[in-house]
């Protein structure tokens, strides 16, 4: 972002001296076709038409105008490339259980995959990770849906849930019972929420 903020501000800089000088300078470039810039005298002469910038262009862009003002503050710039400090999909790292009695309380979160798992979660809201999905299973074993609903299922799966072939029928870990997916809402956008109706099969209860 700040690349893109400081080369827009860079660009409109150069088109605004454009039109106030018979010649056109640009005042940022990194070698000229017959010398390299190493004064600012240098710096400032190396005329676009004459020698230049490849193209004649900075060709850096700025999508939102109005954050131009900020550029003034930029002290430093980070670059980035995916897969060196960034990467694509998510990792799930814990659930935080609180119970609302008890707000003074610290929610206790408890980790997954390469961590420590140093206690497991049980209960509704152990029912809720494995059940409150939409993922659905094509080419036999491939799961597709959203990436939060994928993370969750693996994070089941690494508690001890054991799935059938369709994920509609689940069961607890240690031979626990089993609970039946009775129905799915898909995340509606406009009230941000979804919801599962699930069977506790060994008590009979219906769980939303």
């Amino acid at each position: 972002l700040s690349i893109a903020i400081l080369g827009g501000q860079l660009a409109s800089a150069a088109r605004l001296r454009a039109g106030n000088n018979k010649k056109r300078r640009i005042p940022l470039v990194w070698r000229c076709r017959s010398k390299r810039i190493e004064t600012e005298e240098a710096f400032k002469s190396c005329d676009d038409d004459e020698e230049g910038d490849v193209g004649g262009n900075l060709r850096v862009y700025c999508r939102d105008v109005a954050r131009l003002t900020l550029t003034g503050r930029v002290t430093q710039m980070c670059f980035d490339k995916t897969g060196t400090l960034t990467k694509t999909g998510l990792d799930f790292l814990g659930v935080v259980q609180f119970e609302e009695a008890d707000s003074s309380v610290l929610p206790h979160l408890v980790y997954f995959g390469r961590r420590n798992q140093k206690e497991r979660i049980s209960g509704p809201i152990a029912a809720g990770l494995a059940l409150t999905h939409t993922v659905s299973v094509i080419s036999g074993n491939e799961l597709v849906g959203s990436q939060v609903e994928l993370r969750m299922i693996e994070a089941a799966k690494a508690l001890g849930w054991q799935y059938d072939s369709d994920l509609k029928t689940v069961r607890e870990p240690n031979d626990g019972p089993h609970w039946k997916v009775n129905k799915q809402h898909t995340f509606d956008h406009h009230s941000m929420t979804m919801s599962v109706v699930a069977t506790d099969e060994a008590s009979g209860k219906c769980f939303v």
